[in-house]
């Protein structure tokens, strides 16, 4: 996949989300992790963490974090911070959610926060992605899937052009998340609707049994 943001720039997606927005964000990762049972600093993994706008106040608040994204130049803005808040508990890597390098059962939760999960466009790696996510949670461990709620009747498939590179986009229903949760390895899941800031949010909750 071509790196957009070495056109666009880091600013443009940090221009796309408002204050409001990941204040929310923030406030929903919290609450869930204030239901978990575990004691201590979790074990996090941020899939497509951009510029860390997640993963650096979670390692801030004492958490050891893994944050991943395809995009060498977003990499590079997430180090910054890193290293402007002198965090050694968080670590970046270039990654693709389609072929997660990591070994089963080694995070608490895990988090695919935004829109990342819309550009996984066919049905057969979306149930993948899925499976590779509770693979990957420990025992009582929650994986978190945000998405845009459209309010759509139908799943769409969707062109996006961007900065001349064109991209794939999935616009899901809930009827179709049930489908592939209903055909997925997870333990346990449901979907939920909420708002961030003023935008309507889909979430999908995946539990890994104890």
């Amino acid at each position: 996949m071509d790196d957009i943001y070495l056109d666009v720039g880091t600013n443009w997606l940090k221009s796309k989300v408002s204050d409001d927005f990941t204040t929310d964000t923030h406030l929903y990762i919290e609450n869930i992790i204030s239901s978990m049972s575990f004691g201590g600093g979790l074990r996090i993994l941020d899939m497509c963490c951009g510029y860390g706008r997640v993963s650096i106040p979670l390692s801030k608040r004492g958490h050891f974090v893994v944050g991943f994204d395809v995009s060498e130049t977003l990499l590079k803005s997430a180090e910054s911070a890193k290293r402007k808040e002198l965090l050694n508990n968080v670590m970046f890597v270039r990654a693709d959610m389609l072929k997660l390098p990591f070994r089963e059962k080694t995070f608490d939760i895990v988090l695919c926060m935004w829109a990342s999960f819309n550009f996984v466009a066919h049905i057969e790696d979306q149930l993948n992605v899925i499976n590779e996510l509770a693979a990957i949670l420990l025992p009582g461990g929650v994986a978190i899937i945000d998405l845009p709620n459209e309010h759509s009747s139908s799943e769409k498939l969707l062109t996006l052009d961007v900065s001349g590179s064109v991209y794939h986009y999935f616009q899901h229903t809930k009827r179709h998340l049930e489908h592939v949760l209903s055909s997925s390895l997870a333990d346990s899941y449901k979907i939920e609707e909420c708002m961030f800031g003023a935008k309507d949010r889909i979430i999908v909750v995946i539990s890994k049994n104890v």
